[in-house]
């Protein structure tokens, strides 16, 4: 597929992924990068009610202080849960965001 056929988010796999996301306990996000593209593909406007509070974890490397608060917002507003549920850290790599928060992510 090109990129922009698996961009549809009309596409059944960006209908179910979204519905996966909605109704995730914990969500990790790699290497993401934020850019608004990806974000409006993930998390349809208006966003759906969230049917738990579920926790989410994402790595920020690269990503400017300054531009993870603004990030950070943008995600407690999409995902819908609550600013204490919601874990970003500039700086941290994929490896360095498990071994802090492995308690949390025990499934």
């Amino acid at each position: 597929k090109t990129f922009t056929e698996s961009a549809d988010p009309s596409h059944g796999d960006i209908i179910q992924l979204r519905a996966t996301i909605r109704h995730a306990t914990k969500l990790v996000i790699l290497g993401f990068g934020f850019y608004d593209q990806n974000i409006e593909l993930l998390w349809p406007q208006p966003v759906p009610e969230r049917p738990n509070p579920g926790s989410f974890y994402a790595t920020c490397y690269g990503i400017s202080d300054a531009d993870l608060e603004i990030i950070k917002a943008q995600m407690i507003e999409l995902t819908g849960m609550s600013g204490n549920h919601v874990h970003m850290r500039g700086g941290v790599t994929c490896v360095q965001l498990f071994q802090e928060y492995r308690k949390g992510l025990r499934m």
